[in-house]
């Protein structure tokens, strides 16, 4: 197996029966509906928008 075929086809993840395999979490993704800056992860209370200053209310889940 080269590096490169590594990169493109296997995107340096483990295949679902090898034993090193660790299953992905569904990161949450929430849009700002004023800006849309999108945000990964749980949204944090009292999180402000980086971009335009809106607070967490104004994020819509994906």
């Amino acid at each position: 197996m080269t590096y490169r075929y590594y990169q493109e086809v296997i995107k340096g993840k483990s295949p679902k029966k090898a034993p090193t395999y660790i299953e992905e979490e569904k990161k949450s993704v929430w849009v700002c509906d004023v800006c849309g800056y999108t945000y990964e992860g749980d949204l944090p209370e009292g999180f402000i928008c980086p971009i335009c200053g809106v607070d967490e209310t104004h994020f819509q889940k994906q």
